[in-house]
């Protein structure tokens, strides 16, 4: 199991460092996918592939670090299926939401500290 965890920490350190410092690409992105809806398709479908593989294999509910990865694949699955079965909904409450600036540094923040969490805790180097 600790393999889906060093994917999933690398995945979430790489993102949380690009939510950090590339918060305009970010910004514009969105605006993209709320002009263009169909756009979801694309990035959905590999969203919703990695929750649902990180549910299967690595549905660890005990109360240490690897339920971290756990949680997101269960945010994952469960965000992406009401995107595809409502989205409409979806987008008009993520429009509702629309994050500024410093939420994008916020959430990379984040991003960055839990990786780094699942990463060492998953890391066969320390974990001997």
């Amino acid at each position: 199991m600790k393999e889906i965890e060093l994917i999933v920490g690398g995945l979430y350190l790489t993102l949380g460092i690009s939510l950090t410092i590339q918060k305009n690409f970010w910004t514009n992105y969105i605006e993209k996918i709320y002009n263009e809806p169909h756009l979801l398709v694309a990035l959905g479908l590999p969203a919703l592939l990695l929750g649902l593989s990180i549910v299967s294999f690595h549905n660890i509910w005990v109360w240490d670090v690897p339920v971290l990865v756990t949680i997101v694949g269960w945010v994952l699955v469960f965000k992406y299926f009401l995107f595809f079965v409502a989205p409409d909904s979806m987008l008009s409450f993520a429009k509702r939401r629309q994050l500024s600036l410093s939420c994008f540094r916020c959430y990379g923040v984040f991003a960055v500290v839990a990786s780094l969490f699942i990463l060492y805790s998953a890391c066969p180097l320390v974990n001997k």
